[in-house]
């Protein structure tokens, strides 16, 4: 007689986003019962593993819970307004909302919150970041309802006793981007033969690939600890020339690149030579990420020419 599989219950929020529709696949359905959680509101279809929770509304998450199992592991992903991180909504609706789940979950006897944080926390330090770096002159509101966020949770998981991972990203890159992100601009560009404008790009940026990323986010969902750990490649490369490397692979023409034509993100955060430290990120999940810029390259490439087909 076989003995049967006792599945952990995992919900996520923002699995309609880049790297959230990347995590799904690391949960099988014959190990893990998972849900996608949404604050906008559609109505599921049969049997569907989607349940809709207003967040701002701290009694309608309660009987969410109520109505399904407390899950063993909650992974908020889930930010709002994501392509203007300068507006007001990053330190108000999206610091409340992420403020009541950790509220009710913690109350209702959660013992593990995964919480996405960013690289932007660390403003303009530069060189290489370290999780116990203070944040270097502004920070945007995007960033820095991120940095609220995580304070409040280290204090309700020392409150409950319970596990708070606070896990600051860096720049992921892959298929399934938004449409009008860089990625998919370069690859429209290259297939329509038309011109791409682009800002200089003379800032550097420490990217990861998205299947290190959700992979390093699976591992330390893990661990049973409160704790901040960075994310990233550990390596930073100029934006211009993260461009250029992709551009060749794909056999663009040069000449087809316009750089400095586009005036520069006024939202975007600045961002000087850095990269993410791993030393906490190996020692904690005994893993770091290993693609080069190339290899990752070239695997999203020909992840996006599969799902042109």
């Amino acid at each position: 007689m076989k003995t049967k599989i006792l599945k952990k219950i995992v919900w996520v929020t923002g699995t309609n986003g880049f790297v959230g529709k990347n995590l799904l696949s690391l949960f099988p359905k014959e190990k893990y019962t998972l849900y996608r959680i949404s604050n906008c509101f559609k109505h599921p279809t049969p049997n569907s593993n989607r349940i809709y929770i207003d967040f701002l509304d701290k009694k309608h998450i309660e009987k969410v819970i109520n109505e399904h199992q407390i899950p063993d592991l909650l992974i908020h992903l889930g930010w709002g307004d994501v392509d203007n991180p300068n507006s007001n909504n990053q330190i108000t609706s999206n610091v409340e909302s992420s403020k009541n789940l950790i509220d009710v979950f913690f109350r209702y006897g959660l013992k593990k919150f995964v919480f996405i944080g960013s690289i932007n926390e660390y403003g303009e330090q530069e060189n290489i970041l370290k999780e116990e770096m203070c944040p270097k002159g502004k920070l945007l509101n995007y960033a820095l309802g991120k940095s609220m966020v995580a304070k409040y949770g280290f204090e309700k998981s020392q409150q409950y006793d319970t596990a708070f991972i606070h896990i600051r990203l860096f720049y992921v890159y892959g298929t399934m981007q938004r449409k009008k992100s860089l990625i998919n601009s370069l690859f429209e560009c290259y297939k329509k033969k038309t011109k791409m404008d682009l800002g200089s790009c003379d800032y550097f940026r420490d990217y990861i690939h998205v299947s290190e990323a959700v992979y390093g986010i699976k591992l330390l969902s893990e661990l049973n600890i409160s704790t901040t750990v960075n994310l990233g490649s550990g390596n930073a490369i100029r934006l211009k020339d993260f461009v250029l490397k992709f551009w060749n692979h794909l056999g663009g023409d040069e000449n087809m690149l316009s750089f400095g034509s586009d005036t520069f993100y006024k939202n975007e955060q600045i961002q000087n030579y850095c990269y993410a430290d791993l030393t906490k990120l190996e020692a904690l999940i005994h893993w770091k990420p290993t693609l080069t810029i190339e290899q990752g390259i070239k695997l999203t490439i020909n992840n996006l020419k599969k799902l042109q087909y």
